[in-house]
């Protein structure tokens, strides 16, 4: 029983590098679009909080001001170059694998979690949003999040009492 549940565990670690490896290949091919190039304006670290906000408001309209923040913040610590911004998104993008794993497996308890994380890891649609900077892959993994905390709140031996404020929270920086 322990190997057969190394084995998944195994595949499911080998499905995640594979897609961190997927995603990384290529990353720099295109130059910034449009869209991309706003939030990189909008996350500038030399800007204010409240200039942000209010770039991201007028000029990246329909993004989260909390991925910009949060975009603002790695480029803080990092460095403000669009290659460095890329790899944030390209680590949510891989993080999104094993929340998207564990939640198959919440939903139903077989083994299709491990065929989801092969699905998801050599997607085109999620490698090449991975590889953009911009918020798609942020949402993405931040819907997977409320969605795993909403079965969460509504099982019936549940013993984590704030998982209101978790989802709460989660949907409010998603929107």
């Amino acid at each position: 029983m322990d190997f057969q549940i190394n084995k998944k565990i195994y595949f499911l670690i080998f499905f995640v590098f594979l897609s961190f490896f997927l995603r990384l290949y290529n990353i720099n091919f295109e130059d910034l679009w449009f869209d991309e190039q706003a939030s990189f304006l909008v996350a500038d670290p030399k800007l204010t909080h409240v200039e942000t906000v209010l770039l991201s408001k007028n000029l990246d309209y329909g993004t989260s001001i909390f991925f910009n923040l949060t975009l603002k913040k790695f480029f803080q610590l990092f460095g403000y170059d669009p290659d460095i911004g890329r790899i944030l998104t390209l680590s949510i993008g891989v993080l999104s694998i094993p929340a998207l794993s564990y939640l198959t497996y919440q939903v139903k308890q077989n083994n299709g979690y491990i065929l989801v994380a092969f699905l998801s890891s050599i997607s085109w649609y999620l490698i090449s949003y991975s590889q953009e900077l911009r918020t798609y892959s942020f949402l993405f993994l931040l819907s997977i999040l409320s969605i795993i905390f909403f079965f969460k709140l509504i099982e019936k031996n549940n013993k984590i009492i704030n998982l209101n404020l978790f989802l709460f929270l989660f949907v409010l920086i998603s929107s």
